[in-house]
Formats: structure tokens, sequence, C-alpha cells
């Protein structure tokens, strides 16, 4: 900035110095100096060699210079300001990948919208109304969706062909943000049908479906709402096939290393009975991608476990299940991710149940309640949700008791095991948003309450 307004002035200098011999006789002669450094302010050093009256193209001149350096300075600053501003945006629109980054994005969302050309920047609204839901900063949230479900007017009879990225994210928004407050705002009630919930932007992406991948105009935002989508229409609905496509939009159109949409297309794939070479193949090339990153590692380990027991091969799937929990490999994950060691703890005990390995079963299953106490105790989970999966555990613990003196109905061939498993209660797959690569705390904020309807774990 400093380069700008010294070339303003050495410009205007030159007109100064033609005042030179311009007054007849009169040997006026301006020395204008200006330097340019960072130890020394910028200097005007001026000199007249004769005592004749200041001449008035000078007086002219000097005038036009002051008015150059006033523009100069108004342009730095306004320079400056638009620097700033566009500093704030990119900082309100980082993607919210933890909690942690929620306060700094509010505040310079706050900057961004506090500008009269930016207050309705929907893309900023949504980040700041994201923020302050992590926050906790409800009241806020709603404002600022409700202002850009204003903004972004979307008729429920669009055609699925009509939809560009933002509207088709502020559906999926229109869509969800009511369910948040109502589950978790609110605590009441429990998810919806996800095909009629979501129902607009499901119309979008099954249009996007039939183009050629590559091709559709899916922004890279658009991940987590695609993401969300596959699992409500899977969980809820056990639209496999559906969900399944969802995730390869993404994986097509998006990221194909996203760990999230090929674990979730593993589960899709295992769900819906198909060929279990290919889930085996997502999961080899999910460690390709992240082979040192502990807590991905350890999920792939829960679903070849998972994998392992709805090929009914639940001695080996218990196995997989106890590695997560017994191996150095996997501490951290266990540590950063606790409700994991719960999961994997509760899936072994079943494992060993189903597998006629009663007393080892009875002995995990106990193990399991305590984790799950810790996870009350922590608010991890709530009263409700911890009650129904207590309750559970407890009531196949007693059963893996009796079985030890008599096998009827036990294992194998118990009725309600195999309920638990076919409605994927048991043997599943864990959904998380808060992983280094992969994170956005708005979806992770209290996220197995958007499946309590179909009680999948989250």
């Amino acid at each position: 900035m400093l380069d700008l307004l010294v070339n303003a002035i050495s410009r205007l200098a030159s007109v100064v110095g033609k005042a030179k011999g311009s007054e007849n006789g009169r040997n006026f002669s301006p020395d204008i100096s200006v330097t340019n450094s960072h130890a020394s302010p910028i200097t005007i050093n001026t000199s007249q060699k004769s005592h004749g009256s200041f001449p008035f193209v000078a007086l002219l001149a000097y005038m036009n210079l002051g008015a150059a350096i006033v523009a100069s300075v108004h342009f730095s600053f306004q320079y400056l300001a638009e620097r700033s501003h566009e500093q704030s945006y990119q900082a309100c629109t980082i993607q919210l990948k933890d909690s942690s980054v929620a306060a700094d994005i509010l505040k310079a969302c706050n900057v961004v919208l506090d500008s009269p050309e930016s207050e309705e920047d929907t893309k900023a609204l949504i980040a700041r109304a994201q923020a302050n839901a992590v926050l906790g900063n409800y009241p806020e949230a709603d404002n600022d969706f409700k202002k850009v479900f204003q903004i972004v007017e979307i008729p429920y009879n669009k055609e699925g062909s009509s939809f560009n990225s933002e509207e088709r994210q502020v559906a999926f928004l229109k869509a969800f943000w009511p369910e948040f407050m109502s589950l978790v705002v609110d605590k009441s009630g429990r998810c919806g049908d996800a095909e009629t919930v979501y129902e607009l932007p499901l119309r979008a992406y099954r249009y996007l479906f039939t183009q050629g991948a590559k091709t559709r105009g899916i922004e890279e935002e658009e991940l987590f709402p695609i993401l969300e989508l596959g699992h409500f229409v899977s969980d809820r609905d056990r639209e496999w096939n559906l969900a399944s496509e969802l995730y390869d939009l993404i994986l097509d159109d998006i990221d194909p290393k996203s760990i999230n949409a090929l674990l979730s297309k593993v589960h899709a794939h295992v769900m819906s009975h198909g060929d279990m070479k290919t889930p085996e193949d997502f999961l080899k090339a999910i460690e390709n991608i992240q082979s040192r990153q502990s807590d991905i590692q350890a999920k792939v380990q829960y679903h070849r476990g998972s994998i392992l027991a709805r090929q009914e091969q639940y001695g080996d799937a218990a196995q997989k299940y106890g590695e997560i929990l017994s191996e150095e490999a996997y501490t951290s994950a266990l540590e950063v991710y606790p409700f994991l060691k719960f999961i994997a703890l509760r899936d072994r005990a079943f494992a060993l149940y189903a597998s006629d390995q009663f007393s080892e079963a009875d002995t995990v299953f106990e193990d399991s309640l305590s984790v799950l106490d810790k996870l009350k105790e922590s608010g991890e989970i709530e009263e409700l949700e911890y009650a129904d999966r207590r309750s559970r555990i407890v009531d196949f613990q007693v059963k893996a008791s009796s079985c030890k003196v008599l096998s009827s109905n036990c294992g194998s061939k118990d009725s309600q095991l195999r309920e638990l498993i076919d409605y994927g209660s048991i043997f599943s797959h864990l959904i998380s948003h808060e992983t280094e690569i992969e994170g956005h705390a708005f979806f992770e904020k209290k996220h197995g309450k958007f499946y309590g309807c179909s009680d999948v774990e989250s």
C-alpha cells in the first residue's frame, strides 16, 4: 500500500517541478523527495531559491498533491477492508470439523453478516447457524436457518431436474433442522420415515442418479447432506439400494476416498445380503487410504466382525471384536471414542452367545454394562437410551446364564437374537462424523437421536 502512495506522490511531484521557470524570470524550484523505507516516513522537502512570490501553478500542484494523498489513503483503507472481509468470509465458511472451532467460525461469520452487502449470504448464514447449534445457541441458529429458507424458496412441486447445488443443500436442511429441534432441543418425538421427511432433497438426488458421473454438478459442500440421507434411508427405511446409490454420488463425484461413504457402502451391501467379497474389497481400500489412523482402523475391524457375524461365523466375529479391545493398535481409538468400546464389547458378547459360548458371553455382557454405565455418567448417552440398551443386554445376560444349564432355544437358535440381527440392532455399523479426516460437528451433535426410530447404533 505504501508503494501505491509513493507512486502517486512521485507522479504529482513532477507536475510541481514544471513550475520552474513558469513565472517570467522567477527562479522557483521546489525539490520534492519521497522516500520509501521501513525505517523512515515519507518526507516532502521543498526549497525556494528566490524571494519572489509563490507561483500560482505550484500552489495548484500542491493542492492536487494533497488530494492525491487523501485519495491514496482512502484507497488503502478500502483495500484493507476488502481483504479483511475476504479473510473473515474464508474463516466463516471453513468446514466445522469439530466443536473446538465453532466459536471462531461464529466470530468470523458475525463480521461477514454485519456487512450490508453480505447480510443475506446464504453460505455464511448456514455456517453461522451450524456454529450456533454446536455451541447450544439454538434460538440464534433457528433464526438464521429460517432466514435461509426464506431467501432460497423451493416450491414443494419442484422437479428434481431443476435443482441447483444450493437448493439441494437447503432442501435437506429444511427437513433436517425441524427434526434437530424436535429430537435434540425439545427432546420430543422420534425421527420419521426418511422417504417422507426428506422427500424433496431425495427427489433432487434421485434425478442425479440418472446423470453421468462427474457431470452432475455436485459440490463438495453436499457431502454431508448426501451421507446423512444415505444413513437415514438405510437405517430408518431399510432402503439399502437407495442408500448405496447415494454413497456412490459421493464416491463418484466428490471424494473417491471418503472414509464415511466407503464404510457406509460396506454396511448397505452387507445388509442387502450381497456378495461378501465386495465389502471386504472396500475395507481393504480404506486400509490403503489411512493405514495408520487408529479410529478408522478400529471401525474397519468392527465392520469385519459384523460381516463375519452376518455370515453366521459367530466365533470368528467374536475374535475380531475382541481384537479391537485387546490390541495396542486400537488403544487410542477406544480412549477418544469410548462408545466404540461399548459397541465392541456388546457385539462380542452377542457373538459369543450365538456361538454357544455362554459362560464367556455372560462375563462380556457384564463388561459391556460397566462401560455403558460410564457412558451415562459422563453424559455420552441420555437416560432413555441408557435404559433401553441396558434392559436388552440384561435380558440376554440372563439367557446366557440359564443356557449354561438348559440349551433349548439358546444361542444361534434364539429367535429374539435373529430379530436383533435382521433389524440391524447388533452386528451393524458405526456412524461418526467426528474424525480427523471428515469431521462435521453440526451433524455429529446428538447424532444417535436421528437413528432412534430404528435403534441402529450411531
